[in-house]
């Protein structure tokens, strides 16, 4: 289903020109008409160890907020800590355990050897703090509390997105998920740095 909608949206794309306005409203730029954006309710993760999943989701403030099945599947909503946040609820689906071994489990891409390439999958945090600082805090956080160190896929750099300058960097989740931390760093005034 999210395969169908990811192409429809993929469709709309190429024939329709939207610009994004500040109450998450798009206006096309074909015609009159205006609609407002739907809302992300969740992200969906597929694993072969949903605790494993809980614990490294927990070092961003997500906690279980609801557990099911769905067929023969154990699932879990996280939520984030955070009362003032409208993040998305991460949405744990565990494969079960007759069927772990026809999954393939990929391997960690390579993006410490290799630039990072822009198809990876993946999910972003923003960083609270520069990420010099919060990823040695984050990896030691993971040590304390389950003796594993963060595996860091690649250090922090800087990147100029419009007028922001951003610092990302990517670490390795559950099941060589790609996990994207970024710090807005700074908005140049109007008129700087925009090609």
């Amino acid at each position: 289903m999210l395969s169908i909608l990811l192409l429809l949206l993929l469709l709309l794309q190429s024939t329709l020109s939207f610009q994004v306005h500040r109450h998450h409203t798009y206006q096309r730029t074909r015609c009159d008409r205006t609609f407002t954006a739907l809302n992300v309710h969740h992200i969906c993760h597929k694993t072969l160890n949903i605790q494993g999943c809980i614990d490294f989701y927990s070092l961003f403030n997500y906690t279980v907020s609801s557990t099911f099945r769905a067929s023969s599947a154990q699932c879990a909503w996280l939520r984030c800590n955070n009362t003032s946040s409208s993040n998305p609820i991460i949405e744990l689906i565990e494969i079960p355990k007759p069927f772990h071994n026809k999954v393939p489990k990929p391997p960690a891409p390579p993006l410490t050897e290799t630039p990072l390439i822009p198809s990876y999958n993946h999910v972003a945090f923003l960083s609270p703090l520069p990420l010099g600082t919060y990823l040695p805090s984050l990896s030691s956080v993971s040590s304390s509390r389950f003796s594993k160190e963060l595996k860091i896929l690649q250090p922090p750099t800087q990147k100029q997105i419009d007028r922001e300058i951003w610092e990302m960097a990517y670490v390795q989740g559950p099941d060589s998920t790609v996990v994207e931390l970024l710090y807005k760093c700074a908005t140049l005034p109007d008129g700087v740095g925009v090609e």
